[in-house]
């Protein structure tokens, strides 16, 4: 991949949208174990990345992002957290959150939108 399809899949792909009540806790890291989320299991996409080099992680990411819906949970298991990635989904409006169980051992959940309150 060029480093100009790199940028593409960085700048423009993902359709997530800015969260308005919850940008305060986007940038919120779980650490303790057994951390839950709400997002029923049909609402959940997993991204496994844990034998991929960089950039290939980050690419991955973002390209599922692109695809997910509307209150769709995408959850990346890596071997470390992606502190590069966290700008840009900072930049994308995503809420995400970060449970590391154990050295190695980290996931991190990216919701494109929640559901609004009624």
């Amino acid at each position: 991949m060029s480093q100009t399809d790199l940028a593409q899949v960085i700048l423009g792909s993902c359709t997530c949208r800015e969260l308005q009540s919850e940008r305060a806790v986007a940038h919120g890291e779980a650490t303790q174990e057994g951390a839950t989320d709400p997002t029923p299991t049909s609402d959940r996409r997993t991204l496994d990345v844990t034998q991929l080099t960089p950039p290939l992680p980050m690419i991955r990411i973002l390209e599922a992002l692109r695809d997910l819906g509307p209150e769709q949970t995408l959850v990346v298991r890596h071997n470390r957290r992606p502190t590069h990635l966290y700008p840009k989904l900072d930049a994308l409006g995503c809420h995400y959150q970060t449970v590391e169980d154990s050295p190695g051992n980290v996931e991190v959940w990216i919701t494109a939108r929640t559901a609004k309150a009624s």
